[in-house]
């Protein structure tokens, strides 16, 4: 339409098939076809939303919802020095049995999948409970440890949760 002469236009390019340009051709230069450009934009789309798809229900390297969690083993650092105050001794050990609870309530009863333990530490380190799944002794543990006064030297105390944590194989398979 619009052409002095009679053309087709195939996608890529125009052919005349009549008047003073009768078998000439003109070629578009440096673009792709419309319908490929199309085809491969809404592939690509449909790709993405797949993908985001799936990475919002399984993330990476998830096999299931139960495999979610890894076993979580945490060692508390106590501070049981005499620069803390008996009312922040026994906020501190309230916040201590609040962060297992919550832990508790996010990981479930699977046995092994939660352990615990607890460095006191003052003059020197003490372990007041090695690590255990056990959170019937985590909670009594924490309800009865005293503080045991002292100066501040938290130094062997890293090195007692490091040499706990290393050492503690008892967590439960994936």
């Amino acid at each position: 339409h619009g052409l002095p002469f009679e053309a087709s236009f195939d996608g890529s390019s125009i052919v005349a098939h009549s008047g003073p340009r009768e078998g000439e051709a003109w070629r578009k230069a440096g673009y792709w076809r419309l319908d490929f450009v199309t085809k491969v934009l809404i592939a690509l789309a449909v790709v993405g939303i797949q993908t985001m798809f799936v990475a919002t229900v399984l993330p990476p390297g998830v096999i299931s919802a139960h495999s979610a969690r890894l076993p979580l083993k945490a060692v508390f650092l106590v501070d049981g020095s005499g620069s803390v105050t008996p009312q922040q001794w026994k906020t501190g050990r309230r916040a201590n049995q609040q962060f297992v609870s919550d832990f508790a309530k996010v990981y479930g009863s699977d046995e092994g999948k939660l352990n615990f333990g607890f460095v006191q530490f003052s003059d020197a380190a003490f372990v007041e409970l090695p690590l255990t799944s056990d959170l019937d002794s985590v909670t009594t543990r924490l309800g009865s440890m005293t503080q045991r006064g002292g100066d501040t030297n938290f130094a062997d105390a890293l090195g007692a949760c490091q040499t706990m944590l290393d050492g503690y194989t008892q967590v439960a398979d994936n």
